[in-house]
């Protein structure tokens, strides 16, 4: 039988030096750990850095907002990439380009999630200082 993903699910996490538990859904879990190993990160790194980052949000709706934050910024990225490499395959389609053109020099491949990370967590500070 296939696991619902939506079901909450608790984690003894530390923050801010203290053990609690954490009560996020399953899909929450599992998409903090693809970010934990792109950014080459632990789960626990990623909650402390957002614990720093929320001000006086409380922890579960930030880690949401981290995830939805982190995932607009990185779809941004990647269609940016694919915008500019569209473009200069319209301006010439039987050109070849190497995997490290310019495109590629100019703005890193979605693989590389620091900026996203990073954009997501400076995004967190300014809406709990609002």
């Amino acid at each position: 039988m296939k696991k619902n993903i939506s079901i909450p699910e608790k984690r003894n996490v530390i923050l801010n030096g203290k053990r609690t538990t954490l009560r996020l859904e399953r899909y929450i879990w599992h998409n903090l750990d693809r970010i934990a190993e792109k950014t080459n990160q632990s789960i626990q790194d990623i909650l402390n850095h957002i614990w720093h980052a929320k001000e006086d949000m409380p922890m579960a709706p930030s880690v949401r907002l981290f995830l939805m934050l982190f995932f607009t910024h990185y779809a941004e990225r990647f269609n940016r990439i694919y915008e500019k490499q569209s473009a200069i395959h319209h301006e010439n389609p039987n050109a070849d380009y190497p995997a490290s053109s310019a495109i590629h020099a100019a703005e890193p491949l979605p693989d590389d999630a620091t900026q996203s990370y990073q954009h997501a967590l400076l995004t967190i500070e300014v809406v709990a200082a609002s």
